[in-house]
C-alpha cells in the first residue's frame, strides 16, 4: 500500500530510511525478535518504527512544500 507513495514523491532521508527498514524481509525479523525484551521492542515493531519514520517524513514535506497551513483559521 505505500508503494504509491515511494513511486510519485521525491524521498528524503526519512523516506529512504523507512524503505531500508521495509526491505527487511518478515522471515529475519520473526527468526530473531524473541531473544529478549529488547529484541521484541526494537526488531518486532521494525516495521511498526519504519511507517511512524514515513509519518514523520510526509508531515515535514506536507510542511516545507506549504501544503500545511501555518495558520490555523
Amino acid at each position: 500500500f505505500l508503494l504509491p507513495y515511494f513511486l510519485k514523491y521525491k524521498w528524503n532521508i526519512l523516506s529512504l530510511i523507512s524503505a531500508g527498514i521495509l526491505i527487511i524481509p518478515v522471515s529475519s525479523i520473526f527468526d530473531n525478535y524473541y531473544f529478549s525484551q529488547f529484541h521484541l521492542v526494537l526488531l518486532g515493531w521494525l516495521y511498526g518504527w519504519s511507517l511512524l519514520i514515513l509519518l514523520i517524513s510526509i508531515i515535514s514535506k506536507g510542511k516545507s512544500y506549504g501544503y500545511i497551513d501555518e495558520k490555523a483559521h
